[in-house]
């Protein structure tokens, strides 16, 4: 059985009813920084000049196989992430008289819907849970068991939602995929006064193998995985990945909003066998396809496994 545990990030900031369009344009303009310039890379003696454009990001995410990976090997959030979440959006916005509710919640780059998505419907009125993937949104569709809860194909910088409608919108390990400029602005059309941006991601801090007579050995393996497919090595490992290393910390990617409220106290550990953890580092974006560029990186992979 092997433990490995997840440090998440959580930032959360409420939309001020007095700010203007003016005031929000020359904030963004400040905080905002070149992801999607071409980046190089030395490998194998090899130049590569790698620039993905956002579908051909989008496409690292769909599949049938990928989304059922997702359902099987993804870790769910703890409960107490949502309930930071909801506290602060209780304190921000009002509920609705009738419903005793929020009215409506998205949840951006949902995935099929049980990491995120599925803990807000007994909060909201509605909510819609958005991904780009179309696999991932058929899965989210096959999992929903709420009837207040839509998934719908769609970008997060144009939700499919209208001005003033929306009380939370939740990216949870999504806020780094997307054009921050252009996800604030459909944030500040779309969000209700005192409305919550809530944002979310976690790394992989260690790994911890116990009850195994090679556990020291099993462990190293498992370190030397973390460390290869986010070095230099991995031309899939790109720019905007490394704000989730950073925690969320880079200017580029902080939300505009002056209430704002940052928690670094949330942890969580995961019980999974070995092989699970494997199966949870192929379903990373730029693992899967840094393991199957080449013979030489395949086989690297094979051998972890057989130690």
């Amino acid at each position: 059985m092997a433990l490995f545990g997840f440090v998440n990030r959580l930032l959360m900031h409420a939309k001020e009813a007095t700010i203007s369009s003016k005031v929000f344009n020359r904030r963004l303009t400040e905080s905002t920084c070149k992801l999607n310039t071409p980046n190089r890379y030395e490998a194998k003696n090899k130049s590569f000049l790698m620039e993905e454009t956002q579908e051909h990001l989008n496409k690292r995410f769909d599949g049938v196989e990928i989304s059922k990976e997702y359902v099987d090997c993804r870790p769910r959030y703890p409960s107490t992430i949502f309930q930071t979440v909801l506290n602060f959006v209780n304190t921000s916005s009002t509920k609705d008289s009738a419903s005793k509710k929020h009215s409506l919640a998205v949840d951006i780059g949902c995935g099929p819907g049980l990491m995120s998505t599925a803990y807000l419907a007994p909060y909201f009125d509605r909510v819609l849970g958005v991904d780009v993937s179309e696999s991932q949104i058929e899965q989210a569709s096959l999992n929903n068991k709420h009837t207040n809860i839509e998934y719908r194909v769609s970008k997060a910088e144009s939700l499919p939602v209208e001005n003033n409608s929306v009380t939370l919108i939740q990216a949870a390990a999504a806020l780094h995929w997307l054009d921050h400029e252009r996800f604030y602005k459909e944030c500040d059309r779309v969000l209700v006064p005192g409305g919550v941006i809530a944002a979310f991601c976690y790394t992989v801090e260690g790994h911890s193998v116990i009850d195994h007579s090679k556990a020291t050995e099993m462990t190293e393996v498992l370190t030397e995985i973390r460390k290869k497919v986010t070095s230099a090595e991995n031309i899939y490992y790109i720019p905007r990945q490394k704000l989730v290393k950073e925690r969320y910390t880079d200017p580029c990617i902080q939300i505009p909003y002056a209430d704002r409220k940052r928690v670094d106290t949330e942890y969580m550990t995961i019980a999974t066998t070995v092989s699970g953890l494997f199966r949870f580092y192929k379903s990373l974006s730029h693992v899967k396809p840094f393991i199957e560029s080449c013979n030489e990186n395949s086989e690297w992979w094979n051998a972890c496994i057989q130690k």
